[in-house]
């Protein structure tokens, strides 16, 4: 064990990690152009990219077969009669324009299948009804992106009776039908995406057929109009929607929001779908208070803020809220439930100057990113009430200290302070709550890329003085932390690593290590691996560099001075000798 030394002076660097699977990188010997590998007991052929015309020839053993991205235009009849086992084959962006009718007998297995991007339209001489019969045991069919835009027939997959997953072009009338009653046969039908998507109206004839789906993905879709009525409510399991990147007029959101109130929806992604509006339909969250909504992500729109006087009043059940990437300048929740809140990269500074994002009282809240939102200073009371905490992001803003009341925080973890403009913490009030939680919780602070201060005279003093007079001249071993800390590890576990790892801690005690907090962290950690892993031994030992007066000093500084474990550094050079000699017999 040696000696590590302390400075109010921090470096991270971060890292990265690759792994590379060479298996996939054997070539078939089959086939040249294809790839084989073996994983978890699945035999893997992959012949994408290979500038194929016809489907190759694969051995019969194969489980999983990817044909994608050739130029594939037909595949004949038995094209895959001897592929039994096979489980999954994608011929995905290729060139198909005719698919025979018994093309895919042989595949009675077969669970997976993706004709995405390609030319097929659903016509006899192109892609008939029954070539799809064989794959009894078919559960996911992506059909999606075909170069000419057609309504999948209900008779092409009314007896893929075990069918979950579809993916598909969806068109609809201006009723609002865009499938058949042969899809009321699919009962284990439970995810729809949509591919290219135009949509004339979505009302309560659009999934009238499909009683069963739980998840539906309409992102990218363009869509005329939500039509009055009950659009999803007859969906009894209907848990997740997503209509991200949605061309419609927003006034018709208005009737879709209604429609919540008759389900039990449990998530809503609405990304990048308002852009015409500069309020959040705050509206929305009456209608879904009893659906058990539990996550809605608003994220990448143009909101700005809300109305005067006007507050989001959360569901009860909501537990996660995301409203990143927006324009916001002034929000306000009523949220005693919500668990996680994301308000990063919009524009809240000047707000959380002045006031908070929520209305008064304890909360539930566990999660929060306030990251980019050109914070420049916090109002001391803006955290009131978060007394569950656990990770909180304030990274990449303009902050020059950190001076809010954190005492409520006691379960905080994580505190990212990264890429601010923060020179040291000047309110000891900050560093004395910040010591009482890391005890309790083993807090991380990252505060990366920042301006930190350190005193020029102690780090001149370690390099020209401690490390030539204890290591060259007293062969004693030291843990400097500019120098022998481990790069792209975390400050904090670099800081107790080690001071576990020394046989004692030296603190060289100046007014800047009592301003800094990550000098005074390691010193209180120094304390406990005192109390709770050496058995009481003392292993803190100051040097004071500078005469600072016992009142300036902290209460838990003092026990260890009242117990001798100090020395001054002497400012006559003649005594220097023996101040170096009594420091390596105080240590050793």
């Amino acid at each position: 064990m040696g000696l590590v030394i302390f400075l109010a002076l921090l470096l991270t660097t971060p890292y990265l990690c690759q792994t590379i699977d060479h298996d996939r990188d054997n070539v078939c010997s089959f086939n040249t152009k294809c790839r084989c590998w073996t994983e978890q007991n699945l035999r893997h052929v992959d012949c994408s990219n290979a500038n194929m015309t016809d489907a190759p020839n694969i051995p019969p053993e194969t489980d999983i077969l990817n044909i994608n991205s050739n130029h594939i235009e037909f595949l004949q009849n038995d094209t895959f009669e001897n592929l039994t086992n096979l489980l999954e084959l994608d011929l995905s962006h290729n060139k198909l324009i005719r698919i025979e009718s018994a093309a895919f007998i042989g595949l009675g297995k077969l669970q997976k299948l993706s004709l995405e991007a390609n030319r097929l339209n659903y016509t006899k001489e192109s892609f008939d009804t029954t070539v799809l019969n064989p794959l009894q045991s078919l559960l996911l069919l992506n059909v999606k992106h075909q170069e000419i835009l057609n309504i999948l027939p209900g008779k092409m997959i009314r007896k893929l009776h075990y069918l979950r997953n579809l993916e598909a072009d969806l068109i609809s009338s201006t009723e609002g039908i865009a499938f058949g009653k042969e899809f009321s046969s699919l009962t284990y039908l439970t995810l729809l995406k949509a591919g290219t998507c135009k949509l004339e109206m979505v009302n309560n004839n659009t999934f009238v057929y499909l009683p069963y789906l739980e998840i539906i993905h309409l992102s990218r879709c363009i869509i005329s109009q939500f039509g009055k009525g009950c659009i999803f409510c007859h969906l009894k399991n209907f848990k997740y929607l997503d209509i991200s990147k949605v061309v419609c007029d927003s006034n018709y959101f208005r009737y879709l929001a209604l429609d919540f109130e008759e389900t039990k929806i449990e998530k809503i992604n609405m990304s990048e779908t308002f852009y015409n509006t500069a309020y959040p339909p705050f509206h929305m969250f009456d209608y879904l208070e009893k659906s058990g909504i539990t996550e809605i992500y608003m994220n990448s729109n143009v909101f700005v803020g809300t109305r005067i006087g006007i507050t989001g009043i959360l569901p009860r059940t909501l537990k996660l809220l995301d409203f990143s990437n927006n324009f916001l300048s002034q929000v306000v929740f009523y949220m005693r439930d919500l668990l996680t809140l994301n308000l990063r990269r919009n524009q809240l500074g000047i707000m959380l100057d002045k006031g908070g994002y929520k209305t008064p009282g304890p909360i539930a809240l566990e999660n929060v990113d306030l990251s980019q939102n050109g914070i420049h200073a916090l109002l001391f009371q803006v955290f009131d009430g978060h007394c569950n905490v656990q990770t909180m992001n304030l990274s990449n803003n303009a902050l020059t200290d950190f001076t809010p009341d954190i005492s409520e925080m006691v379960k905080l973890r994580f505190l990212d302070l990264s890429k601010n403009k923060i020179k040291k913490f000047s309110s000891t009030m900050t560093m004395q709550n910040i010591s009482r939680i890391a005890k309790k919780t083993n807090l991380k602070i990252d505060l990366s890329k920042n301006i930190l201060e350190c005193s020029y005279d102690e780090s001149a003093f370690v390099k020209n003085e401690c490390i030539p007079e204890l290591e060259g001249n007293r062969n004693l071993s030291l843990c400097i932390h500019q120098r022998d800390f481990v790069a792209g590890e975390d400050i904090t576990q670099n800081i107790t690593n080690g001071i576990h790892d020394s046989r004692k801690t030296i603190c060289i005690v100046t007014q800047s290590f009592l301003d800094s907090y990550y000098c005074m962290f390691k010193f209180n950690m120094a304390k406990m691996e005192s109390i709770y892993s050496r058995d009481g031994q003392n292993i803190l030992f100051l040097v004071f560099y500078e005469n600072i007066p016992s009142k300036n000093l902290p209460l838990v500084m003092l026990e260890v001075v009242q117990q001798q474990s100090y020395i001054e550094y002497p400012s006559d050079a003649n005594e220097r000798v023996v101040f170096w000699e009594n420091i390596k017999q105080a240590i050793e």
